[in-house]
């Protein structure tokens, strides 16, 4: 099979940006090329062309459809089984600026989508073939998304909505300050609810506060055994040190 991306296709033209660059994990608008203020990660160019992607829903191996959202040639790719979006640097900021273009989107997916499973390994970029990131989108939002700083995010079917939402939740209410930085995860449930993906978290981070609970209270009972113990050893040497007296003074 023939490597990928083709050899004539990693040349990139460069195109006028339709708005500022926008971090992938958080969608606060930044300088392309740099770290964002938000959550540090490297922000994408929206100004660089797509490059051609594979053919292949990396979730769940259904075809791509492309669907243009703008006339700054800004394109998602929609996979006819799941829905999932391929979403690249110059459509996410677009659907960012524009959140009324996602429910455009969203009419034109095909048919009912075939969920895939929930326990989702590591995504691939459709565009370079390397593993995305994943982390949670903004840090306050129950969606998690995988991404690839380079060429585009990965959104599974029904969270195109949600995000956009949530970033223009978040831009308009950015002069009170920045929220937390999100995290960056290795691996997580993903289902068709969010909250099975959050839920497995949330159960670590219950486990490690009772694991932490339980630490304290062991230190706490070897700390009164051992003072105890210290009494006792304290009480037999003053009943030895009487008996001593009693028997060289005499009764």
């Amino acid at each position: 099979m023939q490597g990928w991306p083709p050899p004539n296709a990693t040349a990139q033209r460069a195109l006028p940006a339709p708005m500022p660059a926008r971090c992938f994990f958080c969608a606060m608008p930044g300088i392309a090329g740099r770290g964002c203020s938000s959550c540090l990660v490297r922000i994408p160019d929206p100004a660089i062309a797509e490059l051609p992607i594979r053919p292949e829903c990396p979730r769940c191996l259904g075809r791509f459809m492309a669907i243009g959202i703008d006339r700054n040639g800004s394109v998602v790719h929609c996979c006819s089984r799941c829905h999932g979006l391929f979403v690249p640097p110059r459509a996410f900021c677009s659907l960012v600026a524009q959140p009324a273009l996602a429910a455009d989107v969203c009419r034109r997916l095909p048919g009912t989508p075939i969920p895939p499973a929930a326990l989702v390994p590591f995504v691939s970029c459709p565009a370079c073939s390397k593993q995305m990131e994943r982390g949670s989108f903004a840090a306050s939002s129950n969606v998690v998304i995988d991404v690839c700083h380079e060429h585009g995010a990965w959104l599974d079917g029904g969270e195109l909505g949600p995000v956009v939402e949530h970033a223009a939740r978040r831009a308009a209410g950015h002069a009170t300050g920045l929220g937390p930085a999100p995290v960056i995860i290795r691996e997580i449930v993903r289902g068709p609810a969010a909250t099975l993906r959050t839920s497995a978290l949330t159960q670590g981070k219950r486990v490690l506060g009772l694991m932490a609970l339980a630490l304290l209270l062991a230190r706490a009972y070897w700390m009164l055994n051992a003072r105890g113990a210290n009494l006792s050893s304290h009480g037999h040497d003053s009943a030895r040190a009487a008996e001593g007296a009693n028997a060289t003074l005499g009764p």
